[in-house]
């Protein structure tokens, strides 16, 4: 049969509830209660539990181990304590974690919990940074690997290299010979041709003799010597 809900509104059945917090806490039930005047005093439960409620909130032990158990990914605890409610579970949470016998009562038996949870969290807190590196790692040699693949295609030159290189062939092209800067020898008779026939002339105008000779041949050789370099 399933435990029945505490109600936490009525200070008349949350009150033994109450009063085992504050008792394992050590909150002070004094202030809150009247002085006897010879009948039974009246105790203000509502105020006391909102003291309880208080101690809870600013006990360091309890505020770090729920916070360390959260982070550590711990399931149905509160993660803060907001309502005397939230005390009770945060309570029967430490309650459950205490180890090594005996009750669970002191700042000691607290303070132990709390150092398991910070373990616990920091363990992980580790883990999770070493498997974010090697994941980071892994891309970063597969992004390498990629680019590696890629590179294997044909080799493309930059406009600048290309042309370059067209400068120095054709260069090389009319050093050694290219078929559209070389003279033929077919011009280089006309050429001697036609200087032959200009020096004719000059010796027809002076009055010079115009037969073929010897010398005129020779002339027309020096001709072509003069003019390409033979």
């Amino acid at each position: 049969m399933p435990k029945k809900e505490i109600d936490w509104d009525n200070p008349y059945t949350s009150e033994k509830y109450v009063n085992r917090l504050g008792l394992n806490l050590g909150v002070d039930r004094s202030p809150y209660e009247e002085e006897d005047t010879g009948s039974q005093g009246q105790f203000d439960q509502k105020g006391y539990a909102e003291a309880v409620e208080k101690a809870y909130a600013n006990d360091y032990s309890t505020r770090r181990a729920l916070e360390a158990a959260n982070l550590a990914g711990e399931k149905d605890i509160p993660k803060n304590i907001s309502s005397i409610e939230d005390a009770y579970k945060a309570h029967k949470w430490m309650k459950s974690q205490h180890e090594g016998g005996g009750k669970y009562s002191s700042d000691a038996d607290r303070a132990n919990i709390t150092t398991k949870w910070v373990e616990e969290d920091r363990s992980n807190l580790k883990q999770g940074f070493t498997d974010d590196l090697n994941a980071m790692k892994e891309s970063l040699l597969e992004t390498a690997a990629n680019k590696k693949e890629e590179k294997k295609g044909p080799v493309r030159r930059s406009d600048r290299l290309q042309g370059a290189r067209d400068r120095t062939e054709a260069g090389n092209s009319n050093i050694f010979g290219d078929n559209n800067a070389q003279v033929s020898k077919t011009d280089e008779r006309k050429d001697a041709t036609s200087n032959f026939l200009e020096d004719a002339k000059l010796d027809l105008k002076g009055g010079l003799n115009l037969q073929p000779s010897v010398s005129n041949i020779t002339n027309a050789a020096n001709e072509v010597t003069n003019l390409y370099g033979r």
